[in-house]
């Protein structure tokens, strides 16, 4: 499934002293997330604006704010930037598992 910027979910970029792994709706339902909650919590770990979510996936701003409330309690962060970070605590990208 392409993200908002058409590229695969899953992005690795490589860099001399940098990497970054963008979570996969794969693991936003291992988490526990709803299909759409997944979707969401995806775009919102790549750094998307409520609006730009709303805009792509044809919602409100209103309802990807309350996706949003919904997917902080289930992944019981308290933030935004908090997502990433708990969607790739247990995914196998991050436990040295290949995809």
């Amino acid at each position: 499934v392409p993200g908002l910027d058409g590229l695969p979910t899953t992005v690795l970029i490589a860099a001399e002293h940098l990497s970054v792994v963008v979570p996969t709706r794969e693991d936003g339902l291992r988490a526990g997330l709803t299909n759409r909650e997944a979707e969401i919590a995806v775009e919102l770990a790549r750094g998307a604006t409520s609006r730009a979510i709303a805009s792509v996936l044809g919602l409100s701003v209103h309802t990807v704010r309350r996706h949003t409330e919904k997917i902080l309690a289930k992944l019981q962060v308290r933030s935004r930037h908090s997502i990433r970070a708990r969607l790739l605590r247990d995914s196998p990208v991050s436990n040295g598992a290949s995809r």
